[in-house]
C-alpha cells in the first residue's frame, strides 16, 4: 500500500534486485517464488509488451517486483548531434504513455528500466522519457544506472562529478545507480609484480585498486545531492571476472553498505553461470546469495534506521582509503566530550554511521573477501586470553556496533 509519494520513500527492506533478472516465459511462478526465497525483491526483468500484465502478476504473487526493460522506454545510445535537445516523436510519447497507462497501478511495479551506462548526450532524451512517465507516474522509479566513475572526460561531461550532477539536474534525478566489478583473476606474474606485501591481493584474486576510490567519490556525490545509492555485487563469471564465491559476493555487499548504499544489486541473475540455469533451476550461487542477503537483511533491520556519516579504513592503505583521524588526546592530550572509537584486529572497512538522536554505530567489514578475520573495538591493549572481546567475521563479513564512549563499544549485529 502507498503511504509515501515515491517507492523509495515507502520501503520497510531494503531493494535487493537481480539484473537481468527472469524474463518473458521465464517469469513463472517457480523461478520467481526461488527468487524472493534467495532474498530478491527486484527484478530488472525483460519483458514485451503484451505481456507486462502477466509478468507483473506472477511476480508480484511470488513476493518480487519488476523494474520492466520493454521496447519503447530505452531509446537507445545517441551520438552528441543526436542526443542535444533531444524531443520525443508523438509516436514515442503514445507508445511511453501506453506502457505506463498499462502496468502504473500494478502491485507487481517497482519501477521502469529507461538506460544503462548513459554519457552526457544521452540525458536530454532520458530526461525527456522520465517526464513522460511521471507526467502519469510518479510514483514508480525511473531506472537508470550508470558506468563506473573510473575515468577521466566524464563520458562527455569533463569530469565524472560534472556528469553526475548534470545527470542530477538534468533528469529530475531520484536515486544515483552505478555499477562496478571489482574482484579479478590476474596471471601470477601481474600479482607477482605488485609485491609481496600488496594491500589487494587475497591469494589467487586481486581487489581492483580503484575500488574504494569508487566507492568513496560515489557516496560523496550520493550526500552532496541528497539521493539514495545503490550499487552491485558481480554474481557471474566474465572477461577477468571468476566464479564468485561466497566471500566474494559478501565482500562487495557488506562493503556497499558500509559506504551507505540503499539498494543492492547483482549482476546478473538469470543466467546459465550466474543464479539460474537456462531451465530456471537454482545453481549453486544463487544458494551463496541466499546466505548473504540473509546476513544483508539482518543488518539492515537497524541501517534503515542510521545515517552514513563517514567512512575509514584499518590495516594498510591504498588509493581511496583513509585511516581513522586521530583523537583529541593524540593531537593534544585533551580529554573530548564526542564519541570516539578504536577497531584492532585484520585490515577492515569501518562505516560509521548515526541516529536521530546522536547515537553513533560502526559497521565493520572484513575486507578479505577469501579468508575470514577477527576484529575488536575494545580498548586497552587485547589479551587473547578473553577471546569474547574479539569478533570472528567471515570473508567479507560485517557486524555492527554501537559506539558507547572511547574504548567501549557494543556489538548490535
Amino acid at each position: 500500500m502507498k503511504t509515501n509519494d515515491y517507492v523509495l520513500n515507502d520501503l520497510d527492506d531494503i531493494p535487493i534486485a537481480g539484473w537481468l533478472g527472469p524474463a518473458g516465459e521465464m517469469i513463472r511462478p517457480d523461478v520467481m517464488r526461488d527468487m524472493a526465497a534467495a532474498g530478491f525483491n527486484v527484478s530488472i526483468s525483460s519483458v514485451e509488451e503484451d505481456d507486462l500484465v502477466r509478468a507483473l502478476g506472477v511476480a508480484s504473487e511470488a513476493g518480487v517486483r519488476l523494474i520492466i526493460r520493454t521496447k519503447g522506454l530505452d531509446l537507445g545510445r545517441k551520438t552528441l548531434e543526436e542526443g542535444c535537445g533531444y524531443q520525443l516523436t508523438q509516436e514515442e510519447r503514445e507508445r511511453i504513455r501506453r506502457i505506463v497507462l498499462k502496468v502504473h497501478k500494478h502491485p507487481g511495479l517497482f519501477g521502469y528500466y529507461v538506460h544503462d551506462e548513459p554519457w552526457q548526450y544521452d540525458f536530454d532524451w532520458i530526461a525527456a522519457v522520465i517526464r513522460e512517465i511521471e507526467a502519469v507516474d510518479p510514483y514508480h522509479m525511473c531506472y537508470v544506472n550508470h558506468n563506473a566513475p573510473v575515468d577521466q572526460g566524464g563520458y562527455g561531461a569533463g569530469t565524472q562529478e560534472a556528469l553526475w550532477r548534470d545527470f542530477a539536474k538534468r533528469t529530475n534525478a531520484r536515486c544515483l545507480s552505478f555499477d562496478h566489478y571489482v574482484i579479478e583473476r590476474k596471471p601470477r606474474d601481474f600479482i607477482e609484480a605488485l609485491g609481496p606485501d600488496a594491500p589487494n591481493v587475497f591469494g589467487d584474486v586481486v581487489v581492483k585498486f580503484d575500488y574504494f576510490a569508487v566507492l568513496d567519490f560515489a557516496r560523496w556525490m550520493s550526500v552532496l545531492l541528497d539521493l539514495p545509492l545503490w550499487a552491485f555485487t558481480n554474481s557471474v563469471p566474465h572477461w577477468s571476472y571468476p566464479p564468485p564465491t561466497e566471500g566474494h559476493i559478501r565482500f562487495q555487499l557488506m562493503c556497499l553498505l558500509a559506504y551507505g548504499a540503499k539498494g543492492l544489486q547483482y549482476f546478473t541473475y538469470a543466467h546459465d553461470q550466474a543464479l539460474i540455469d537456462t531451465n530456471g533451476a537454482p545453481t549453486p550461487t544463487w544458494t551463496m546469495a541466499r546466505k548473504v542477503n540473509a546476513e544483508v537483511r539482518r543488518l539492515w533491520k537497524k541501517l534503515k534506521t542510521l545515517r552514513s556519516i563517514g567512512v575509514f579504513h584499518t590495516g594498510p592503505l591504498w588509493p581511496g582509503t583513509r585511516p581513522p583521524m586521530p583523537t583529541p588526546m593524540q593531537i593534544w592530550g585533551a580529554e573530548h566530550a564526542g564519541t570516539l572509537f578504536t577497531c584492532k584486529g585484520d585490515p577492515a572497512v569501518i562505516g560509521l554511521f548515526d541516529d536521530t538522536e546522536g547515537q553513533m554505530y560502526a559497521l565493520v567489514v572484513n575486507r578479505n573477501p577469501s579468508a575470514p578475520g577477527v576484529v575488536s573495538m575494545r580498548e586497552p591493549e587485547i589479551n587473547d586470553a578473553v577471546p569474547w572481546q574479539w569478533t570472528t567475521l567471515p570473508p567479507g563479513g560485517a557486524c555492527l556496533f554501537k559506539l558507547e564512549g572511547y574504548g567501549k563499544a557494543e556489538r548490535v549485529l
